[in-house]
C-alpha cells in the first residue's frame, strides 16, 4: 500500500501487487491536497526512463496494445 511521507517497501511483493499500488497511488487525485497528481506523476516517470521505452510506450499505446 502506498502512503506519503512513508518509504514504499516493494520487499516479497509480487509485480502484480506493485502495479495495484502505483495505480492506488495515481487514484489518490480526488485529494484535495494533491491536484492533478496522476500527471505530475506521468511527468516525473518520463525524466526518469530511457527514451526508448517511453517511445515504446507510446507506439502501444497509439496501436491499442496498452
Amino acid at each position: 500500500m502506498f502512503a506519503f511521507n512513508e518509504p514504499y517497501d516493494p520487499e516479497g511483493k509480487e509485480p502484480q501487487e506493485i502495479l495495484t499500488d502505483f495505480q492506488e497511488m495515481l487514484s489518490l487525485n480526488e485529494d484535495a491536497n494533491h491536484p492533478g497528481f496522476e500527471g505530475r506523476v506521468l511527468d516525473a516517470l518520463a525524466c526518469w526512463l530511457p527514451r526508448s521505452t517511453l517511445a515504446e510506450f507510446m507506439d502501444d499505446l497509439a496501436m491499442g496494445r496498452v
